[in-house]
């Protein structure tokens, strides 16, 4: 769990930086405060758990440096908040072109009574969603460019669609990685095999046909079992 700071003014980056670590103290969150883009993105790499961005967007050699890296922080962390800090209102009318589901855009020419309550609005959220999260159960999904999680409830199946390629199917969720279902298989017990090509969360199925030897997801997606399988997943189900 970490906030992290993405500000090349070291004037504005001080200020939201003391403002942070004042409001946040008593949770014991790690801070983390970056000037390069490039930067930031090795420690989010590198930090598991669930995460706030405050991003600013214009940066001294990109003027949507900010919504670039936003992007780019998405392939890393499919979960965080992201909060866009900024002078530049007309750019924070760009983030929806970026995909990036953003919580909001601070403006650094608000008063600064209005500035703080939005800092502390936006942590607050956080510290909200992080509790769930730590309730909820997770995956930490290793893939060839990135590492991402997602809630095992949310996840349906995944099902092998070429060379280590993956699809990752659920509730309003489709997402292709490198990887394989041999690797998965080993993240959680309610992950069953049922055939070569598919991986199935067990919370995800609703009926298993004997004779078919075929089951249903939650989704009414019908897929196959294979025969060496069938006993594993007819134990599974109880």
């Amino acid at each position: 769990m970490a906030i992290f700071i993405l500000e090349d003014n070291k004037l504005h980056s001080k200020y939201l930086f003391d403002l942070i670590k004042r409001e946040s103290n008593a949770q014991h969150e790690s801070l983390y405060i970056f000037h390069k883009p490039e930067e930031l993105l090795n420690q989010v790499a590198l930090t598991s758990g669930f995460h706030i961005y405050f991003l600013d967007i214009h940066l001294k050699n990109e003027t949507e440096g900010g919504l670039l890296t936003a992007q780019k922080i998405r392939n890393l962390d499919n979960q965080g908040i992201i909060v866009f800090v900024s002078s530049h209102t007309d750019l924070a009318l760009q983030s929806y072109k970026y995909f990036v589901n953003a919580l909001t855009f601070i403006n650094k020419n608000d008063a600064l009574s209005n500035f703080k309550a939005s800092v502390k609005k936006c942590l607050d959220n956080y510290f909200t969603c992080k509790n769930q999260f730590i309730e909820e159960e997770y995956l930490t999904i290793e893939s060839k460019n990135a590492v991402f999680k997602v809630n095992l409830a949310h996840i349906h199946y995944f099902e092998s669609i070429g060379m280590h390629r993956i699809a990752m199917i659920g509730d309003q969720l489709y997402k292709n990685f490198y990887s394989s279902l041999n690797e998965l298989e080993t993240l959680h017990p309610n992950l069953v095999r049922i055939h070569r090509s598919f991986l199935v969360n067990r919370q995800a199925i609703i009926e298993v046909n004997r004779t078919k030897r075929t089951l249903l997801t939650k989704k009414q997606v019908e897929l196959p079992i294979s025969r060496k399988n069938l006993k594993t997943v007819l134990e599974q189900m109880g």
